[in-house]
């Protein structure tokens, strides 16, 4: 899944509201962790990571040419 919000919504908690229904939804369904490929550039986004308590981990998949780090949160 890739995720995004537009620059004229940013900053209303929604990204907060999406990454906490999507940690919720995976709890749900049993999933013993999350993974997140993303890039450092994204600041904004590397914070809220950290905020929900994903940390960073080896990178173990590369197919995609713009991920530089991964992020994994165990539930």
């Amino acid at each position: 899944m890739q995720v995004a919000t537009e620059e004229r919504f940013q900053g209303m908690g929604i990204d907060s509201a999406v990454l906490q229904r999507a940690i919720d939804y995976a709890k749900e369904k049993s999933a013993k962790k999350l993974v997140i490929l993303s890039n450092t550039i994204l600041s904004s986004a590397m914070h809220l990571y950290k905020k929900f308590g994903f940390k960073q981990v080896p990178t173990t998949d590369m197919q995609y040419g713009r991920v530089n780090i991964q992020l994994e949160k165990e539930l």
